[in-house]
């Protein structure tokens, strides 16, 4: 790449997935997903990894309540490949982000457009999405794909778990998320992505600004990001994953925010640990006079059993585990 492309644009080592539908066997799109992470872990300046998933059979809008449980397995299916790479090389704070083609509003394969600098492009076998013909790069970048991973064998689709939130077909215009987002993980990540995949107008997400004395409640409080480094990484990601609708990001001081008296919101995504909160939400919402929410609670790792068990990622995927990483990086300690 010439020094006049390449500049402003950023390095990205790219997964080129797809799969027929969001149950599909994601043995090969995990397989791409590792091998990018591994290039990229072996440069000398890591680049971030961008996971383009292709899903043939993509639900419209308007019906994306049904399908966010295999989502979110799919989800944590291809961030836990990548976690396994970048967690065994030392480097936990690898940067891996997954876009759905189709689902994202704009053309994520227009790289030229997005200023992305490919440094290697891994597509999962057999089949390469059909998009990545149309693939725009920056002058001068040019990129041989690697292929990897066997077809996967066909398996009967797994059980959504039939609860009313599966249920509900319609749409939710503004949905709301919220949370520390500090150092942002694969659990954030799945947990903004599944927002934005259920919202068709508007994603409201709150980021928590502490005051001092909660601050050193948390452990290895001396690594956490500036409040506005938070705030911002939540805004980047989201403009990565769906533009097409608003992103209303906003700091909050309590654990409730927006969702506490915005009639508009009506709908609210939360992890197994942030339950009780949601349940709370709805409880204050009703004293208020205001309309219940429906619940989005996902399990955000350990949907992916195996690597919940072999790697204790339900412990080393959160904040608390990369501030400690940094602060014992910062003094040479050893992981």
């Amino acid at each position: 790449m010439s020094d006049a492309a390449a500049a402003g644009a950023t390095a990205v080592v790219v997964a080129a997935t797809a799969v027929d539908s969001l149950a599909s066997p994601l043995d090969a799109a995990a397989a791409a997903v590792a091998h990018a992470a591994r290039l990229a872990l072996a440069l000398p300046a890591p680049p971030a990894v961008l996971c383009i998933l292709s899903v043939r059979d993509l639900p419209p809008a308007g019906r994306r309540a049904a399908t966010w449980r295999p989502l979110a397995r799919a989800l944590a299916a291809l961030y836990v490949a990548a976690a396994r790479e970048s967690f065994a090389a030392g480097a936990p704070l690898l940067p891996v982000d997954v876009v759905l083609d189709g689902a994202c509003g704009y053309n994520v394969w227009d790289f030229a457009a997005e200023r992305r600098q490919v440094a290697a492009l891994v597509v999962a076998g057999p089949h390469a999405p059909p998009a990545l013909a149309t693939a725009s790069f920056l002058p001068g970048n040019t990129v041989a794909p690697v292929v990897v991973g066997a077809p996967s064998v066909p398996a009967e689709p797994a059980s959504d778990g039939g609860g009313a939130d599966e249920m509900h077909q319609g749409a939710f215009a503004h949905v709301a998320v919220g949370g520390t987002f500090d150092h942002m993980h694969a659990g954030h990540r799945i947990l903004l992505t599944i927002t934005a995949w259920l919202a068709t107008e508007r994603i409201v997400c709150g980021v928590v600004d502490f005051d001092p004395a909660r601050l050193r409640r948390k452990a290895a409080f001396e690594a956490m990001e500036p409040l506005d480094q938070r705030l911002a990484a939540v805004r980047s990601f989201l403009h990565q994953v769906r533009r097409d609708v608003v992103h209303d990001v906003v700091p909050i001081h309590d654990d409730l925010g927006p969702t506490r008296d915005d009639p508009a919101i009506e709908a609210l995504v939360g992890s197994a640990e942030t339950a009780a909160g949601c349940a709370m939400v709805n409880k204050i919402r009703a004293e208020g006079g205001l309309s219940q929410l429906r619940l989005f609670i996902i399990d955000v790792i350990t949907s992916s059993a195996d690597a919940a068990t072999t790697l204790d990622f339900s412990a080393k995927i959160s904040s608390s585990y990369l501030r400690k990483h940094i602060l014992d990086s910062r003094v040479g300690q050893p992981q």
